[in-house]
């Protein structure tokens, strides 16, 4: 399987702090990888490091064969790295339509699409997350799970290959959990690659086929989510003894 993403050796420090500590990690097309570790491991660091938020000190990032470690944050979005925030980054006087369309268009490569291509994307995009009927409605009067629905409808707008999630499933009741656990796993069969940031197992468990685990910026874990909750280390460090 083609390898999307290579990240070799990614070292961040914040002044004397070692945020990321030689991380090396590689994804393949078409995987759903997670990313899970205690708070302040370095996990959404390194989606950061990633989306060209930050710049390592060490190491470069290989996104499909082009070295995107020291390009601009929109530059690699236009490469096709789209990202999720935990707190969404919305333009809350724009209605739901304008901040999708936004996406649609910084993340567009090549040609121009016409302007009737573009309202039909952009209301593809708002229809499949959930959103129809807030098309018209201004983000600041969006609720939590539809701000985090719009959230990813930004993302899907720029058409990435690659898709970041930062903790999507936060604050969200089961049944909601359930229903973007199907989201993301259509937006898989889609032909997107994914890694997402998550501290609930059972989402880990049931969407995720490999899990990275970092702790104080280093991995100590690689593998399929079964190995992973019965390997010492991660059991230490993350999951406790419920998963002895």
């Amino acid at each position: 399987m083609k390898t999307l993403l290579k990240i070799e050796n990614i070292t961040k420090r914040f002044g004397g702090i070692v945020a990321l500590k030689n991380v090396d990690l590689e994804i393949s097309q078409g995987e759903i990888v997670g990313l899970i570790g205690p708070n302040g491991s370095g996990k959404t660091t390194l989606i950061n490091v990633i989306s060209g938020v930050y710049k390592p000190e060490a190491g470069r990032i290989l996104f499909n064969g082009h070295d995107i470690t020291r390009k601009s944050p929109e530059d690699i979005c236009r490469l096709g790295v789209g990202r999720t925030f935990q707190i969404a980054q919305s333009f809350p006087s724009l209605t739901v339509r304008e901040n999708v369309k936004a996406g649609y268009i910084f993340g567009k490569v090549g040609k121009k699409d016409s302007s009737r291509e573009v309202e039909r994307g952009v209301d593809e995009i708002i229809e499949y997350v959930g959103l129809s009927g807030k098309s018209d409605t201004p983000a600041k009067d969006l609720t939590v799970v539809e701000l985090k629905r719009l959230e990813l409808a930004r993302a899907l707008a720029t058409r990435p290959a690659l898709l970041l999630l930062d903790e999507i499933f936060t604050g969200l009741n089961v049944a909601q959990i359930n229903e973007a656990i199907s989201l993301v796993r259509r937006i898989r069969e889609g032909g997107m690659t994914i890694m997402l940031i998550e501290h609930n197992m059972r989402i880990v468990m049931n969407l995720c086929e490999r899990v990275v685990v970092l702790h104080f910026g280093e991995k100590i874990a690689e593998g399929r989510p079964e190995e992973i909750t019965r390997m010492e280390a991660v059991v230490r460090a993350y999951l406790g003894e419920k998963y002895t």
